[in-house]
């Protein structure tokens, strides 16, 4: 037997002899198995690394857990911007509809539509500006807070 062939037969067998070893891989999700599968989000204690935090809520308050579904249950996680709660402490001015009773005149403006932002800020974008009130708004190039000329903002907040 040529050396050739001796290695091919030998190759050959040890092909033979490693496809008949199987492993099989998991083929069914099992939720409550510890184990974060396809399609889960958590599992049991086994969060992947997501927190609070990384989900959008506010600082390190409340703790996520596990439903017995494998998703994430985040009603114990606290607030967060669209929550409808203005939470002045994480720097809300609003949230959603909720304008923490402000309004555009309230804000310093003549009048129009206050709203609240996605980031949970004052959108004053429809509000009726107001020169003179220290504040740039819609079309002002400038605000100095007066209506005085000749300082470098007009009394029209136009810049001199």
């Amino acid at each position: 037997m040529t050396l050739k062939l001796w290695i091919f037969l030998v190759g050959l067998s040890s092909i033979a002899f490693f496809s008949s070893c199987k492993v099989d891989p998991k083929t069914v999700d099992s939720c409550g198995d510890g184990i974060v599968d396809p399609g889960e989000a958590c599992d049991q204690g086994e969060f992947g690394g997501v927190t609070c935090n990384a989900l959008g809520f506010y600082g390190d308050e409340g703790s996520l857990s596990c439903g017995a579904d494998c998703a994430f249950d985040v009603s114990g996680c606290g607030s967060f911007c669209g929550d409808g709660e203005v939470d002045t402490a994480y720097i809300e001015d609003c949230d959603g509809t909720n304008l923490n009773g402000s309004s555009c005149t309230s804000l310093g403006a003549v009048g129009g539509v206050l709203r609240c932002s996605e980031g949970c800020r004052y959108d004053l974008s429809e509000c009726t500006s107001i020169c003179g009130n220290g504040r740039v708004e819609n079309e002002e190039a400038c605000d100095d807070g007066d209506t005085a000329g000749g300082d470098g903002c007009s009394s029209a907040c136009a810049l001199e």
